[in-house]
């Protein structure tokens, strides 16, 4: 009854009746329900029927260490297991197979395989041959590892030492396979096993469905599902489980919310994994309210939602942009005593950021780290992100990278790369590369964000300088890259340097250049003075964005041809007029492109140069009455600057009153530069105090105001103003393309100690 009962998980019946006898039952007996109790989880209790079963006169045999070594194994502890195992020993007991893939399986599944082959090795070495069961546990293990080579390799030596394998191999295999895509491989297992007269078991279609789920291949995934049926195979939760993760990984929700209402009418009752698996693919595409409807189907059959339902309704309502909504739910996850994990935090964190609510963003992270969750590398990666958004951040950034430090996160490439960022942002370049230089593998991503760092802080030289070392260190440049250096010889003129990028383009990507890429290489040639082959260019490409058109005709716009930037511009909204009746009539594949803010800039920019004063009303007007652009400082600058060039000084000084944000340094410096221009001294008074209140005055201010001055005749004012000049003269700086490389210069007096001056620049040349 003891034996019959334990066997059969009945384990409070078992201990009734080994109570009752009041003595020491048979030996077979009292492992039985000894193993009974482990099997359950209840170790404490088996400890106390053990040591009672000692004080009745039992005497442990191999059996009964197998068990105690299988409670410890179960729980973890390794190191008590084998202190077991050498009592055993010291006793003359010797271990047997099982006891041994007990030892191997509890390595296994704590990762260690080193000590899991040592042990494997001893078994041996002691006598004691390895069965299918050992061999199963060992391949298990590399499995999780990913390591496919040695997982092969037992099996084949399971194989020579005869040893059949069972369905439970198979599963091992095809999941080894899988694992690291080998999807073809797996199959061939697969069909493999009829050799063995292995029949296919549920746990074995479902990796395979698994597998072609996450590589997206639905077609084959679904067949499988399929053939599970021909072969009365019927699918389980799990299945369909995984099979809607699948349809929701490629975008075919609609498609998985079907199959979840045919797996109800097969009677397959759904689990909390195949709700949270529909609701994170409405999230993903932003149909919130069907997330929150299939989570009001879940909890109508009694499921409630958990810290995984909630991060995806969190995480969908932050990218909805409805922040409100989300920072409700994380309200209520803990009203319900949820503990939010770093994967909640992390999707709250993302969303203030988002929402520009850089601080509470902070203090969410905070408040993640004061709730001692397990906090890694990865849990930084979006806080860093909020400095990197924050204009100052330098307290906080320091702050976080201190926090990094203490907190002994791995140094993984993605946070070291993101503090390059963070601290370039802060204009802080020392203390990026500083960052950059302590990753020991360097990989192309972290090169572009140094190099990109060198290009935002306006020091193009320098990062086209870390581009050539790059290539020296035998690092190809990805897309990314590509288009940071060409942006910093765009920056500097460096035509030569941006010809030879284009021609490594050609050799590289074999004619098919990225849509994004094209665009920087016709930006590169326009403002390096090319404009020809920026425009025959522009001509090539075929699908050409907004991007191409507004890249053309601020090129054009820059070097003066108005004429030619606003012709262009005028295709491009009758190419709009021919796309809206394309589409009256039924044509829905084609799509507008409509001006954006920058090309805006380019048109006021072509109508400032032509002097079409009036023609660049319309289009100011034009932005926000026909498009629904709000027009920023930029846009303002470009009318003040129209209406200068003009002689218009009066009424470009009555514009810069009126408009509704307060305006900038430049635009004050460009009606200054009219009134010197149009000797207006009044005004140009009123100006330079506008630019002293702003903190923003250089020397060029200075200059203009003197030659006002002269001009009017105002001698004593124009000496006040050269002796100011001499006391804030600062040096220029420049770059010029000598061959095919790029050289700084700056003009300076002949003691600064930093630059080369220009005369000896020259002289050298």
């Amino acid at each position: 009854l003891i034996i019959a009962f334990s066997e059969m998980g009945l384990v409070e019946e078992a201990l009734w009746v080994y109570r009752k006898i009041g003595g020491l039952p048979q030996m077979q007996a009292c492992n039985a329900l000894l193993n009974g109790l482990v099997k359950l989880g209840r170790f404490d209790s088996m400890w106390k029927i053990y040591w009672e079963m000692l004080s009745r006169g039992m005497v442990p045999n191999v059996v009964t260490y197998g068990v105690l070594v299988d409670n410890w194994c179960r729980q973890g502890h390794f190191s008590k297991a084998r202190e077991l195992v050498n009592e055993m020993v010291e006793r003359g007991i010797e271990p047997t197979v099982v006891i041994y893939t007990t030892l191997i399986n509890c390595l296994c599944s704590e990762s260690k395989m080193i000590e899991a082959e040592e042990m494997f090795r001893s078994m041996r070495k002691s006598g004691v041959i390895p069965n299918l069961y050992t061999y199963n546990c060992l391949i298990e293990g590399h499995c999780k590892m990913g390591d496919v080579k040695r997982v092969l390799d037992l099996y084949q030596r399971m194989l020579g030492e005869g040893l059949l394998p069972n369905v439970v191999t198979f599963g091992i295999l095809i999941d080894a396979l899988r694992r690291v895509g080998e999807l073809r491989a797996a199959r061939n297992v697969f069909v493999y096993m009829a050799k063995f007269g292995v029949v296919p078991n549920i746990i074995v279609y479902n990796c395979l469905i698994d597998g072609h789920c996450k590589a997206g291949n639905l077609s084959e995934a679904m067949d499988l599902h399929l053939e599970m049926k021909r072969f009365e195979i019927f699918p389980d939760v799990f299945t369909y489980s995984i099979l809607i993760k699948g349809l929701c990984g490629v975008g075919k929700v609609e498609e998985a919310n079907d199959l979840l209402l045919k797996m109800r009418k097969e009677g397959v009752l759904a689990n909390s994994v195949t709700y949270n698996a529909l609701i994170d693919g409405y999230c993903k595409e932003g149909n919130m309210k069907k997330a929150l409807e299939v989570c009001s189907q879940m909890m109508e059959k009694s499921i409630q939602p958990n810290v995984i339902t909630f991060s995806s309704l969190i995480d969908g309502f932050c990218k909805a942009g409805n922040i409100q909504a989300a920072t409700g739910l994380f309200e209520e996850m803990v009203i319900r005593g949820l503990v939010p994990d770093v994967v909640t935090y992390t999707a709250l964190i993302d969303g203030h950021c988002k929402d520009g609510n850089i601080d509470k963003a902070l203090r969410m992270h905070k408040e993640m780290i004061e709730a001692n969750l397990s906090i890694d590398s990865f849990s930084f990666l979006f806080v860093l992100k909020c400095c990197t958004q924050k204009r100052p951040a330098s307290l906080e950034g320091k702050q976080l990278h201190t926090l990094v430090i203490r907190f002994g996160c791995e140094p993984i490439i993605q946070l070291q790369t993101s503090l390059i960022i963070m601290y370039a942002s802060m204009g802080n370049l020392s203390d990026a590369h500083r960052m950059f230089d302590e990753i020991p593998s360097k990989n192309i991503i972290c090169w572009t964000a140094l190099v990109s760092a060198y290009v935002d802080n306006q020091r193009p030289y320098e990062a086209l300088q870390l581009f050539r070392q790059m290539q020296m260190d035998n690092v190809e440049p990805d897309r990314v890259t590509l288009t940071v250096a060409l942006s910093a010889c765009a920056h500097i003129g460096g035509l030569k340097m941006g010809e030879w990028i284009h021609d490594y383009i050609r050799r590289k990507q074999d004619g098919n250049v990225d849509s994004s890429l094209y665009n920087t290489l016709i930006n590169m040639y326009a403002k390096c003075g090319d404009i020809e082959t920026a425009r025959r260019l522009f001509d090539s490409k075929r699908n050409k964005d907004v991007t191409t058109w507004t890249t053309m005709i601020v090129g054009y716009a820059l070097h003066g041809q108005a004429q030619e930037a606003l012709q262009l511009f005028a295709e491009m909204k009758e190419l709009n007029k021919n796309m809206m009746k394309r589409k009256r009539n039924g044509d829905h594949g084609s799509c507008l492109i409509l001006p954006n803010e920058v090309t805006f800039i380019g048109v006021l920019m072509a109508c400032s140069h032509a002097g079409m004063v009036e023609e660049g009303k319309l289009h100011f007007e034009s932005m926000s009455k026909d498009y629904e652009l709000k027009p920023r400082d930029a846009h303002f600058g470009c009318m003040v600057d129209l209406l200068c060039r003009a002689g218009l000084v009066k009424e470009a000084n009555d514009f810069i009153t009126q408009m509704p944000t307060q305006p900038n340094e430049v635009v004050w410096r460009t009606l200054l530069g009219a009134c010197r221009l149009h000797g207006n001294v009044e005004i140009a008074g009123v100006v330079r105090g506008r630019l002293v209140e702003l903190g923003a005055s250089h020397v060029g201010d200075y200059i203009a105001m003197s030659n006002i001055y002269a001009a009017k005749g105002m001698w004593e004012k124009k000496i006040k103003v050269r002796d100011e000049i001499k006391q804030r003269r600062d040096p220029g700086c420049s770059w010029i393309e000598v061959g095919s490389g790029i050289c700084e210069f700056v003009a300076a007096d002949t003691h600064h100690p930093m630059k080369t001056h220009i005369y000896e620049v020259l002289n050298h040349l």
